[in-house]
């Protein structure tokens, strides 16, 4: 019964996603019987239960329903869906919640969030996210740059991973063993800057996106695909599993591959931005409605050299803006015919 809204939350964004991206809404029908026992479950109002309550980790783990429950308003526009959101924000400031935006704004330290577990906590502040996204309260956007900070500082392994025992602990307590590396947290923090991205356009969380993806994630999946390491630790063998049950993380390394694509290559209001330097091709819409191909020939990191072509069927002028990595100090470039 504890794990329930949170498996809520999990169906929730994969119906919503398979909605978004094939159009079809007949998946919608079960998304709001989901979303409506919630709403008629949990609440501040009489006869209704309290959602901390309803999950592990002072209730970070049920009221990471957030993120769906956000998206499903954006996709309905059923006002009792972010009424209920807001009830869920406001449940974090009660006596026994987490305190996910008051504790960040004023202590700035995800180690005093709730019990420090991180996995849940990054959830929440990837919904937080949404929700600045719908709102624009700059309090919660303040706390989740507050978050990232600190983890970068603070709780952050060369490789990208971040916590270990799932938690956040002590400034620099970062041991080499002692379940090390959860994937499930490396995917939700690279959804957490991924996020930070897409809101700010700042090239520091690019930084990190490039980090953990190239050492971190795919260093978690077995070479041929088939298994994942449920931690992933800085010396001794990878436990891969391909067994499901009990490995959440399983599930988890292959929605942090699928989202890749989805900030490799951007755009901003004045043209293509890349981010990610990988072999591939990208079909971009532009502001003015243009459609621009991006077309990658690299080995990078392997070979410090990438060829990248761009062809366009718009008359428009338009700029393509390429993130030179911060460890980077010598990048040049040269245009061709």
């Amino acid at each position: 019964m504890e794990w329930d809204v949170w498996a809520h939350k999990f169906n929730l964004l994969g119906l919503l996603t398979y909605v978004q991206y094939t159009g079809s809404r007949e998946p919608l029908k079960a998304c709001l019987r989901m979303a409506d026992l919630l709403v008629g479950t949990f609440g501040d109002g009489p006869a209704k239960r309290d959602i901390l309550t309803s999950g592990q980790h002072v209730g970070m783990a049920s009221t990471s329903v957030l993120e769906p429950m956000v998206l499903l308003y954006r996709m309905t526009g059923e006002n009792r869906y972010l009424d209920f959101c807001g009830y869920i924000l406001r449940s974090w400031e009660r006596d026994h919640g987490p305190h996910i935006i008051s504790g960040l704004l004023e202590l700035k330290r995800v180690d005093k969030v709730g019990d420090a577990k991180a996995y849940e906590m990054l959830s929440c502040l990837n919904g937080a996210l949404e929700y600045h996204r719908l709102t624009g309260d700059r309090r919660i956007l303040d706390a989740c740059l507050n978050a990232w900070q600190d983890i970068v500082d603070h709780w952050l392994y060369l490789t990208g991973a971040a916590s270990y025992n799932e938690h956040f602990h002590d400034d620099f307590d970062l041991p080499n063993v002692s379940s090390v590396g959860e994937t499930c947290v490396t995917v939700t923090w690279l959804q957490f800057n991924a996020q930070l991205l897409r809101l700010t356009g700042e090239a520091r969380f690019a930084a990190q996106l490039e980090r953990v993806v190239l050492n971190q994630l795919f260093g978690a999946q077995r070479p041929d695909g088939a298994a994942w390491g449920y931690y992933v630790e800085m010396e001794g063998k990878k436990p891969y599993s391909s067994q499901l049950d009990g490995h959440c993380c399983l599930s988890s390394g292959p929605r942090g591959v699928a989202l890749i694509p989805t900030f490799a290559v951007t755009t901003d209001a004045d043209g293509p931005v890349v981010n990610l330097y990988a072999a591939g091709t990208a079909d971009l819409t532009l502001r003015d409605g243009s459609l621009v191909v991006l077309t990658s020939e690299t080995r990078f990191p392997a070979d410090e050299r990438i060829h990248i072509k761009v062809d366009s069927a718009g008359t428009s002028a338009f700029t393509v803006k390429f993130r030179v990595p911060d460890w980077c100090r010598g990048a040049s470039g040269r245009e061709g015919k």
